[in-house]
């Protein structure tokens, strides 16, 4: 899963970065992290991008939001050991890597940086 470490200082809306593998990230300030329970999934748009937000084993995560395999909302999924589950076809991606389980062959789902700061989770997409 994305780390969920705080961030020397806060960051807020358009909050720029560059501690990602060299790319200059944008952090956008999404949701107080006790709105995101443990086992949960929300389904946010960023950036216009559409992302899931999730809390598997007390750590929070983001992913693209649509399955790679046929566009499923993981949001409407869960997330069990680990792992965020399609509610179509049952196929499941690592919560860290995006990593697709044994048995299907397409690409993974894209994985986005999440630090906590002041209650807040903020998640970080690519500057464009």
């Amino acid at each position: 899963m994305s780390a969920g470490s705080s961030p020397s200082g806060a960051a807020g809306e358009g909050a720029e970065d560059d501690s990602c593998g060299g790319d200059t990230l944008v952090w956008h300030p999404v949701l107080a992290a006790d709105a995101l329970p443990e086992g949960s999934l929300r389904g946010v748009t960023l950036g216009g991008l559409a992302v899931v937000l999730f809390r598997e084993g007390g750590t929070v995560g983001a992913m693209q939001r649509a399955c790679p395999h046929e566009g499923a909302d993981l949001a409407t999924g869960w997330c069990a050991s680990g792992r965020l589950f399609c509610p179509r076809h049952k196929a499941s991606f690592d919560a860290r890597t995006g990593a697709v389980s044994s048995g299907w062959s397409f690409p993974p789902p894209r994985v986005f940086p999440v630090r906590l700061a002041d209650g807040t989770v903020h998640v970080g997409l690519p500057k464009r």
